[in-house]
């Protein structure tokens, strides 16, 4: 105790922890609270350490001990030893085969054995072992891994009902434990301090205090010492792998529910086991008390539970009990029967005559109370499921009923009460049903309220990166949707809130990071609503007549689909991805056309219940209605990177459409954007590139502005961001002489910067003309020599401005080969050492130089040399959401230090080293530049234009391999590889990667 803590709370629990919980003892305070009584060690500096060897105890042989074994171990060296995992349970149930484990069959043949003797199916020649409840949830939730449901099979397929009902009690009985918290020591309330509240704070420190605390009794059972000492927050794997079995349960008695509603000839027999599992269930406390309870809330718009299972809890009590001792009669049955009597111990069984029939309570009852248990019972996810399986009925659909519309309707024809009119959905007493067409009609239907609170208890269950908590975003938004499309398909919206609101909570969350998955925020969108269908739905009213005035303020339209579009695009452009920025676009387009469409659509009906009399002109005296989603907004400087990834790509047809489109809203980037400096510098770009020398100029004439000093002759002077774009488009037209002039106007002009994009173009200038068919050597030393003049011209603003980008520029073209590196040695004259700063945006300028005059090969090369190597660099890009999960320990410096790369060391003749730390991050548009290379190489080979094709093609698999799999790691899924890929897939041999099932029982991730 004698170590520095960090935490004082933790250092006065470990002080005052008593060493018994049934014995009081006199507590020793630890000598570092009182530093006046703390002494020296006597060997400060030990060459040795005496240690305690500790004899080992075999958990195996003692499940009591391997269950009960703490996760953090007694320290026994001076360095703290990372936490394992404890063992589980103590007996397993032997999974199948990898290969084997798509098919039911093999789980079933695994679990056989492990049934008690009566309801095995095959009787073996082995004593009887029946599975624990443990290793039985352990190879439940395994099955579900791979899409497999053994409780339903079991049930549904081979009818083995005693079986199913075996293993339900089995998981209910240890389930009880799931719901049970760990407990935790208070120290300081077991009883109180004798004598401290009469001592000075100098009396309480100067020296070590008995506190003698008095232990008053505890009521709490006994518990081990990991129990009693475990936080609040402890996860025990165990619980959690019960607490996920169960919920097994749960979604197969949903799945048994809608079978027997859609199959009359087996209701009866498999209503009469669910009623059986959920009496059960009932009576183990795992149906709350919450599911019955209804309290209206004074607010219209606030979230609450229909009253249905409020007002039916006596027949669903009732049908329960029944059920029960329906089952209780089976199982003391006796095999002397006579008639349909039961005899036990000479006495025919009371009841045994009557064969329970509960027709009162129809399933769709026995479904909304299954929902709504597992909605307050912590079973959201199994919820959801199952409501998912009731929304892919096609043939005989569900539908959904809103209480709020019954209430409405109810107010509005003055008829009945709410209660009695809205039993007839589920086949209540006679009186309360409607004639025949509507009883058929409220059949085959549940609430609206319950998919409303499962859409709000999924955002709560979402992963955020914690160790194995929560539910990955891409299976949230997969079941979210679903419901959406669920309540769309029945004219409902969530009437409590909306789907805006949801898309807030979502990326508030922090699951997501939208820079690094995009892909994840743009099918995330799909949630959002369109023009008018949330307000137009029949329970976002909470009064009959009310007006558009009247809704709360959260139906208001917002710009959030607009903004997280335009935040998703953003990603896309930064990451590099053409087609990404691209499918963004379009889908915000989409967006934008469908709310003008229903709009208009909406005033037509409108004007049709106004009369318009003949002699008057047609004038609409509708207001009009401010909707932020019905333009794009894009912004100007988010055009302009756009245009740029898209110069970078060489897509010259899509930048021209952009510019000069023809359609009817006209396009994209209109001439009123043309004076606008970021716009003009990257138009300037992309005129430059494809050609469009008339664009170039028009732009020129609009962008540029006149000083007037006094006693100076009129100059133009362009802005700096313009200037930087028109140099760069000169430097790739190798005009060197309009070079010298720009080089000397800015020596002219103060306040200039020079950016790295400048001698990054300059730089790809220089090694494609190395290696250009045709070119002369004068052409070469000409424009080695305006590179050498611009870099002692612009010395001072160079060093100043980018000395750290400008070595790292000069390192790269060192790499390419022995050539480049002489050439480059005049400018690295001293030893210096940085990091590395260069841009990711510069480093492709320069690759697609190498690119162009050496091949991909050259190209993979340099990309392996300088970037960041997977798979620890890209783990967010394939983390869910793009959220890694934290650690459970923070990394020191010496991980740090280890997992760094390597130094990159450019000696040069004279003596001269240069020490680069670090590397630079790719993105996708550095692997699109490569693949772009190999599709021409590629073309070229098909043509027969090389020899050694055979040694040619076998390169360039290499290359696409190595593309590819960089490409995945960066996020992409094989179907996008392979689509974008195109004809090159067949050369490269991709094969989808296999799929990686993991059972999650830890923290850590268990392979199953």
């Amino acid at each position: 105790m004698s170590s520095v803590h960090t935490c004082f709370r933790t250092a006065l629990t470990q002080a005052f922890r008593p060493s018994a919980p049934d014995a009081a003892a006199s507590w020793t305070i630890p000598a570092f609270l009182v530093p006046a009584y703390t002494r020296p060690r006597s060997r400060p500096f030990a060459s040795a350490k005496r240690r305690t060897v500790q004899p080992a105890v075999d958990q195996t042989t003692n499940p009591s001990i391997a269950l009960s074994t703490p996760i953090l171990n007694a320290r026994t060296t001076d360095t703290l030893q990372k936490p394992r995992s404890p063992p589980l349970f103590d007996a397993t149930i032997a999974l199948p085969a990898q290969h084997l484990r798509t098919d039911i069959e093999q789980w079933l043949i695994a679990i056989e054995p492990y049934l008690p003797s009566h309801l095995r199916k095959i009787q073996l020649n082995q004593s009887d072992a029946p599975a624990t409840p443990i290793a039985i949830a352990y190879i439940l939730v395994a099955a579900r891994c791979y899409s497999h449901d053994i409780l339903t099979h079991l049930a549904l397929k081979e009818q083995r009902w005693d079986t199913v009902v075996w293993i339900a009690k089995e998981l209910v009985g240890d389930g009880r434990l799931s719901k049970c918290l760990p407990s935790k020591v208070e120290p300081f309330t077991n009883g109180p301090f004798q004598n401290l509240q009469y001592m000075s704070l100098q009396e309480l420190t100067s020296k070590p205090v008995d506190p003698h605390i008095v232990h008053t009794a505890s009521k709490s059972k006994s518990r081990n010492l990991d129990e009693t000492t475990s936080i609040p927050e402890t996860l025990d794997a165990r619980r959690r792998l019960t607490k996920r079995a169960l919920g097994q349960l749960w979604r197969a008695l949903g799945s048994m529910i809608l079978v027997a509603t859609e199959d009359k000839s087996r209701h009866d027999i498999i209503m009469h086991r669910v009623l059986e599992i959920l009496a059960y269930l009932h009576h183990m406390d795992f149906i709350p008390d919450s599911v019955y309870a209804h309290k209206p809330k004074q607010n219209d718009y606030a979230l609450q539970q229909p009253p249905t299972l409020h007002v039916l809890s006596s027949k669903i009590l009732t049908a329960l009990s029944d059920a029960q001792w329906r089952a209780h009669e089976e199982s003391v049955k006796v095999a002397t029967e006579r008639l349909n009597a039961s005899y036990f111990l000479g006495h025919e069984i009371p009841g045994s005559r009557y064969k329970v029939r509960v027709t009162e309570v129809a399933p769709e009852l026995w479904l909304e109370l299954v929902l709504w248990s597992c909605l307050h019972g912590g079973w959201t996810l199994e919820g959801s499921a199952i409501l998912e399986e009731v929304a892919s009925y096609k043939q005989h659909p569900w539908v959904l009923v809103s209480w709020k519309e019954l209430l409405l309707q109810a107010e509005q024809d003055d008829q009945e009460t709410v209660t009695q009119k809205g039993w007839g959905l589920f086949g209540a007493r006679k009186e309360f049903a409607a004639d025949a067409e509507q009883r058929a009609r409220m059949q085959r239907s549940i609430s609206s309220e319950v998919v409303t609170a499962f859409v709000d208890g999924l955002v709560n269950e979402i992963r955020l990166g914690v160790g194995a908590r929560g539910s990955t975003p891409e299976l949230l938004v997969k079941r979210l949707k679903s419901l959406k499309r669920f309540l769309d398909r029945n004219s409902l919206s969530l009437g409590s809130t909306t789907w805006d609101s949801i898309l807030l909570r979502l990326l508030e969350s922090g699951s997501i990071v939208p820079e690094k998955r995009p892909e994840m925020l743009l099918s995330m969108l799909d949630l959002a609503s369109d023009f008018g269908s949330e307000v137009s739905a029949v329970n976002a009213s909470s009064k009959i007549g009310s007006t558009e005035s009247d809704l709360p303020y959260f139906f208001e339209p917002s710009t959030i689909p607009i903004s997280l579009l335009h935040r998703t695009m953003q990603s896309f452009v930064k990451n590099g991805d053409v087609s990404g920025a691209m499918n963004t676009l379009q889908k915000l387009q989409k967006l934008t056309d469908q709310n003008k469409q229903k709009s208009v659509e909406q005033f037509f009906e409108l004007l049709k219940t106004i009369p318009i009399r003949q002699a008057e002109p047609f004038r609409s005296l509708l207001p009009p209605i401010e909707f932020p989603a019905f333009e794009n907004h894009l912004s100007i400087s988010l055009l302009a990177k756009l245009l740029d990834l898209i110069t970078d790509a060489k897509e010259y047809d899509l930048g021209r459409w952009f510019l000069f489109s023809e359609d009817l809203d006209g396009p994209l980037i209109g001439p009123n954007m043309y004076g606008h400096f970021v716009m003009a510098a990257a138009i300037i770009r992309f005129g430059t590139m494809a050609g469009e020398h008339d664009l170039v100029l028009k732009v020129v004439n609009r962008t540029s502005t006149a000083s007037n000093l006094p006693g100076e002759p009129v100059k133009h002077r362009l802005p700096y961001e313009f200037f930087t774009a028109l140099l760069c488009s000169q430097i790739r037209l190798h005009r060197w002489t309009s070079v010298q002039g720009m080089q000397n106007y800015v020596l002219e002009s103060s306040g200039f910067h020079v950016k790295p994009e400048i001698l990054s173009h300059f730089s790809a200038e220089l090694l494609r003309l190395s290696a250009m068919l045709g070119v002369d050597d004068t052409a070469k030393s000409d424009a080695r020599t305006a590179f050498k003049n611009m870099l002692f011209t612009w010395e001072n603003l160079v060093l100043n401005d980018m000395r750290n980008e400008l070595y790292c520029i000069l390192a790269i073209l060192s790499s390419v080969n022995a050539e480049w590196k002489e050439f480059c040695s005049q400018f690295l004259g001293f030893s210096a050492q940085q990091g590395m700063k260069l841009s990711t945006k510069d480093f492709n300028h320069i690759l697609s130089g190498v690119l162009d005059a050496y091949g991909s090969l050259k190209g993979r090369e340099v990309v392996d040399t300088w970037c960041y190597k997977p798979p620890r660099t890209f783990e967010p890009y394939r983390a869910p959401g793009g959220l890694p999960t934290m650690s459970k320990f923070r990394p020191s410096k010496s991980d740090e230090y280890e997992s760094r790369p390597e130094n990159i060391e450019v000696h040069q003749a004279s003596g001269a080293k240069l020490i680069l730390l670090g590397r630079i991050h790719p993105n996708r548009q550095t692997v699109w530049a490569i693949l772009r290379m190999v599709r021409q190489e590629f073309e070229e080979l098909q043509d027969g234009s090389e020899e050694g094709s055979m040694a040619k093609r076998a390169e360039l698999r290499e290359t696409l391999k190595w593309a590819a799999r960089l490409l995945y790691y960066m996020g992409f899924d094989y179907e996008d590889i392979t689509r974008d890929v195109g004809n090159l897939a067949e050369l490269a041999d991709l094969e989808a990667p296999a799929p990686k099932v993991l059972l999650r029982l830890w923290e850590d991730e268990l392979g199953v």
